[in-house]
Order: structure tokens, then C-alpha cells, then sequence
């Protein structure tokens, strides 16, 4: 059952199911970046948050000042408003065009939110974030998902790409790795896919 004009997001009606999971399948993403690819700001802020550990508050809270600059490989550095401490990530080449695209498609100055809402002078909100990765994962098949999702899928694919659980549990900043796995959704699929079973 899918949601319906008008209806909120963030409160689904009862027997609308949020799965809470990462998305898990490398052609998903990819329907979703071509879909965006037309769509600066949105291309961006999806790219951003399936290749960093970035929470979505932390992500939407990025000024121009921040990223102009940035190559690839050089960190990216931002506070965390949960942990108290400030987090730095290394961009990749995908996230550095990424930003550069969208920096090119008008005029930014540096204290400018990197994803404005509708006013320029307002950072996109979480809500508004949650319903757009909801519309963008729909398009590609997938039902349920919300903006956070977009962290576990960072999350599900360094697992799957054989990170240490211990380095994706302290990028998360999860107290254990159990914590981490089931974060992630792991499940025994998923573990007998790694470990090469049938």
C-alpha cells in the first residue's frame, strides 16, 4: 500500500510499512543517479549521502564555503551535533563532480546552504528530504525508505565490500558491532553470499 497525495510521510497510516533498511541492490542506485542526473542539487545530496557516513541533518547542514574547494581525496570536515565532535571525510571523484555540477548550475555564496529549500535562505529539512528519497527509491521499485536509509546503504555496501565491521561501527560512532550489523540489516543471505556459500 503506497502513500497517497497529501498524506505525510513521516507518519504513515497504519499497515504502511517502513522497512528501516539500506538499499541493497548496486542497479537501484543507479536508476536513482540517472534519474537525478538532470537535478543538481538532488543528484548531489543523493551521492553524498550513499558514499559518506554523513547523518542527513549533518548533510543538509553543508554550506558552499565548505565543499568549493574540495578535490578528490581532500576531507571533508563537519560537526556532529549528536556525538559533539566534528567528523572528516575524504571525498571521492563521484562526490567531488558531484558537488562542482551543482555549484556550477547557479550562483552560491560560500554561506549559502548547499541544499536550499524552497527559500535559498533555508536548509532543506529532514521531512523534505525523507519524501524525496521516498519518490526517488519508488521510481527505482523499492518502497518504505527514508533519507536515513541512505547512511545504512553507505553502511551495507562497505560490509559487503569487506570493511572491518569495527572501522563502518566507528564511522557510524555504534558502540559495538553488533550494533553495526544489525544497523545494516544483515542477514544470513547476506553472510553466506560473503562468505561464499550457496
Amino acid at each position: 500500500m503506497g502513500m497517497q497525495k497529501g498524506q505525510n510521510y513521516n507518519h504513515p497510516e497504519k499497515g504502511y510499512e517502513v522497512k528501516k533498511q539500506p538499499l541493497r541492490d548496486q542497479q537501484t542506485l543507479k536508476k536513482i543517479k540517472r534519474h537525478l542526473q538532470d537535478h543538481p542539487r538532488n543528484f548531489c545530496l543523493f551521492v553524498l549521502a550513499i558514499n559518506t557516513a554523513f547523518r542527513a541533518n549533518e548533510l543538509l547542514s553543508l554550506e558552499a564555503g565548505q565543499v568549493r574547494y574540495l578535490s578528490q581525496g581532500e576531507a571533508l570536515k563537519v560537526w556532529q551535533k549528536k556525538t559533539k565532535k566534528y567528523r572528516t571525510v575524504a571525498l571521492n571523484e563521484t562526490c567531488v563532480n558531484a558537488v562542482k555540477n551543482l555549484l556550477d548550475s547557479r550562483h552560491f555564496d560560500d554561506k549559502d546552504f548547499l541544499f536550499a529549500g524552497r527559500s535559498r535562505d533555508k536548509a532543506l529539512t529532514i521531512p523534505a528530504f525523507s519524501k524525496l528519497v521516498k519518490k526517488w527509491c519508488e521510481f527505482a521499485g523499492e518502497t518504505g525508505h527514508s533519507a536515513h536509509d541512505l547512511r545504512r546503504t553507505w553502511a551495507y555496501f562497505q560490509w559487503k565490500n569487506k570493511t572491518p565491521v569495527a572501522l563502518i561501527q566507528k564511522a557510524l560512532g555504534h558502540a559495538t558491532e553488533q550494533q553495526t550489523l544489525e544497523y545494516i540489516c544483515v542477514q544470513s543471505d547476506d553472510v553466506n553470499q560473503i562468505l561464499g556459500l550457496e
